[in-house]
């Protein structure tokens, strides 16, 4: 790569210039630039913004294990070492693409584990501090945990938004697809882009690395699931792209290119004070990190306190479109991987008594679970599957179609998109009050369904709801609309009262002609407000096509009507909106309030 820009050797710059200049840099890594960031950050930014006081650090942290760079052995956590007479412990973090590379059991005495691991090591011990957290080496990686053992694992997934966002630094491995790859230019068998030199007319030009961002977009990192925690709750970062170094914190940020050496001390200090008033108190990820300070992040204008949890579901939905747009291997982590950002999320931003049910904010926002897959994702989503069902290809093919709708093994409920293949998830803005906002629009909502709890316990599948049941008559001729029929005597009459659309598709087509059982999440009227006057009005009702389970693993409910309506068990299918007619009634489809128990 031959990089993004040529420029001006410093040494031949115009007299008196000492800003925006750049460097050239060598294959490896100079530790004193890290060094010096580190250093800058924590003269010039405010105590608590970019790092939590040790004497601070939640007690939770007590139950992890770290890596101990000196003897290469893994300690618990070394409570009481701060290296300042604080009572916690100063350690660095990795972030890394895994690609499948486990390490040896031996490999840490040994000195064999995977290269990102070892130069991870490397970069600790280089820059004075003696711990480092790693997941492959910190959390028990056992292929078939006893239940102490994948108990810990859950707990320990829990308070990743501890580990990362009090971890002095975190090293993001940026370059390569999984932990063999290095941290690019800390070893000699892994050295950095080449930045090319030549002289012309007796000045000295060279090439400068690509920018950094643009770097991170195209990296392997930036699309996976596991590192979107990793970097959202980490407080500072050192980057490292496979042509140079880049080093952010809450407060400043700067690419190991960039010659910064006339960046006086008070030009610093200035820089951070400019910086901060877009952070403080009311910023979502400063909450989030159960801290103080974040910068760049939140839009200028907070809104009023009554409405901040408003503010963080709509934060959470954004979050929940990036996330499920990433890359996983395992399917069994789909919540796994953003286990930390919900424990973050309900102890810092939920009203106390609230949690998420598998990945939704159901207790404070029913209508989240008119969740849809997005577009892009294709016309039939396959609910998710572990590596076990995926295995069983001697199946029978009335089973094969069967386990395309519902994993044998039951791992996820069809109701969060946990339990469906990977794909972006999105939602109608008009659906959840709580982050819908327009001042042009007039919202009313009614009819909502209501959430009974999760039998089970709080990880149980079954969501008991109650809401309204419609059997909805949809013909497809060439557009999906609801026909109801009107009896006169022996003249039978059809009215057609709405559209239908399912998901987010551009066009109402993708619904076959049929009767589908549906429940009600809510039906919504927007109306639009011109100066003070009421407009046009539209109305949409959200309804989740609903599926009766196969007759399998003591699930079957075919005992007849009466049994069914007693004991209403359904799987979610697919996402669909009615639009209504000018002076089509939703309630001439003959809903029922019912309580249902999705699975």
């Amino acid at each position: 790569m031959l990089g993004e820009a040529i420029c001006l050797s410093p040494q031949d710059a115009f007299p008196g210039r000492n800003k925006c200049n750049f460097r050239f840099l060598s294959p490896m890594v100079n530790f004193d630039l890290p060094k010096g960031a580190l250093d800058s950050c924590l003269r010039a930014c405010p105590t608590g913004v970019c790092q939590v006081p040790l004497d601070q650090q939640p007690v939770e942290l007590r139950t992890t294990t770290m890596i101990d760079v000196e003897k290469r052995v893994t300690v618990p956590f070394p409570f009481g070492e701060g290296g300042d007479g604080g009572k916690g412990c100063e350690y660095f973090a990795l972030s890394y693409v895994w690609g499948g590379v486990m390490p040896h059991p031996d490999g840490l005495a040994n000195g064999t584990l995977p290269q990102t691991i070892e130069d991870a090591i490397t970069v600790t011990r280089e820059l004075g501090r003696r711990y480092l957290w790693v997941d492959a080496l910190c959390i028990d990686q056992s292929v078939n945990p006893t239940t102490d053992q994948l108990a810990r694992k859950m707990q320990q997934l829990s308070i990743m938004d501890m580990i990362y966002g009090c971890a002095a630094l975190t090293l993001v491995a940026m370059s390569g697809s999984d932990s063999n790859a290095g941290l690019a230019g800390v070893s000699a068998r892994n050295p950095r882009s080449r930045q090319w030199k030549e002289t012309i007319g007796g000045l000295e030009f060279f090439t400068v690395p690509p920018v950094t961002n643009a770097e991170k977009e195209a990296s392997e990192w930036e699309g996976r699931a596991w590192t979107l925690q990793e970097g959202l709750l980490s407080r500072r970062k050192l980057y490292f792209t496979q042509s140079q170094m880049y080093f952010q914190c809450q407060c400043l940020g700067t690419a190991e290119c960039e010659d910064g050496s006339g960046i006086s001390e008070d030009q610093m200090n200035e820089a951070v004070k400019r910086a901060l008033p877009l952070g403080g108190a009311n910023d979502m990820l400063s909450k989030l990190r159960g801290g103080t300070g974040v910068v760049n992040i939140a839009p200028a204008s907070q809104p009023e306190p009554e409405a901040r949890v408003d503010w963080y579901l709509h934060g959470y939905l954004g979050l929940l479109q990036t996330y499920t747009s990433r890359k996983m291997t395992d399917p069994r982590d789909a919540l796994n991987a953003l286990r930390g950002i919900l424990s973050a999320w309900e102890r810092n931003l939920l009203p106390s008594g609230h949690r998420f049910l598998w990945g939704l904010p159901l207790t404070i926002a029913p209508q989240f679970l008119g969740w849809m897959h997005d577009r892009s994702v294709g016309p039939r989503p396959s609910r998710r599957r572990c590596r076990d069902c995926l295995s069983q290809a001697d199946l029978p093919q009335e089973q094969k179609q069967i386990k395309r709708r519902r994993c044998v093994c039951d791992d996820f409920p069809s109701w969060s998109w946990g339990g469906w293949e990977q794909g972006a998830v999105d939602i109608d803005p008009s659906l959840p009050e709580s982050v819908y906002s327009s001042e042009k629009q007039r919202r009313v909502g009614d009819l909502g369904v209501e959430i009974l709890g999760v039998d089970d316990g709080p990880e149980g599948k079954r969501l008991r709801v109650r809401g309204w049941v419609v059997n909805l008559r949809v013909r497809t001729e060439p557009f999906s609309e609801v026909v109801v029929e009107a009896r006169d005597g022996d003249q039978v009459e059809e009215n057609v009262i709405g559209s239908v659309k399912e998901r987010n598709f551009l066009h109402n087509t993708t619904i076959p002609t049929g009767v589908y059982e549906c429940l009600v999440v809510e039906r919504v009227s927007v109306t639009n407000v011109r100066q003070g006057m009421a407009g046009g009005e539209t109305v949409k009702v959200f309804l989740l096509v609903l599926d009766r389970l196969p007759d399998t693993d003591g699930w079957s409910h075919g005992g007849g009507a009466q049994m069914d309506d007693e004991m209403m068990v359904r799987e979610r299918k697919t996402m669909i909106t009615v639009t209504m007619f000018r002076g089509g009634q939703f309630e001439s489809t003959g809903p029922a309030r019912k309580i249902v128990t999705l699975v």
